[in-house]
């Protein structure tokens, strides 16, 4: 499938959705870039062990990263048939070349520092096999402004520069697509409100690794 047409398909699919409903229809048009029956990488175990759609509806085999123990634990009980380690996306506890899609759902953005999301990008393209393809989903700003908040890794929420995330993407893959997917109806004044910049978005980044 050519990239303008799996862009405008996602596109037709998706545009009544809200953000959260967009990652798993971004999902797995990003594992048709990738072949069939794409070994998956997910890089948390929030929505399987809190009763939110599971990957499993996509990858029944999917193995899932997860750095909160009693989460994984939730989750492996929802969700058995699922592997579910225990571990750090900045260390990833995997071999080389191991999955052939990377998904991160809004883990970046838990992380407490750049440097950390650099190591975890890293990590996500070393275990990547040649051609594998990294969806990373994010809170972003188009601005230098970030705001620590809590979290598993470190206690943070933070809000990275939407340029610096799309470089740092670019440094590691072939970028094949970077877009905005929040909603347009989305109440930024609530959301500063809650601790979070007015200009936050969520953005959506493809790779593939050469």
């Amino acid at each position: 499938m050519s990239y303008l047409k799996w862009a405008s398909e996602h596109a037709a699919r998706t545009a009544g959705m809200s953000a959260r409903e967009r990652y798993l229809p971004l999902a797995a048009e990003a594992a048709s870039l990738c072949g069939p029956d794409p070994r998956a990488l997910k890089m948390d175990a929030f929505n399987e062990a809190n009763g939110r759609k599971p990957i499993s509806g996509l990858y029944p085999r999917a193995t899932l990263i997860e750095i909160d123990e009693a989460t994984a634990e939730r989750a492996r009980a929802r969700c058995p048939w699922l592997t579910v380690v225990t571990g750090d996306v900045r260390a990833l506890p995997f071999d080389d070349g191991a999955f052939d899609l990377a998904l991160d759902f809004s883990t970046l953005d838990h992380l407490p520092s750049r440097h950390e999301v650099l190591r975890a990008l890293t990590e996500y393209r070393r275990v990547l096999s040649p051609g594998g393809v990294a969806l990373v989903i994010s809170w972003a700003t188009t601005t230098a402004f970030e705001i620590g908040g809590r979290s598993g890794y470190g206690g943070t929420q933070a809000f990275w520069p939407l340029q610096w995330l799309r470089d740092e993407m670019a440094a590691r893959f072939e970028l094949l697509d970077c877009r905005i997917i929040t909603p347009t109806n989305l109440d930024r004044s609530t959301l500063a409100l809650g601790g979070g910049p007015a200009t936050a978005e969520i953005a959506a980044f493809t790779g593939r690794r050469s």
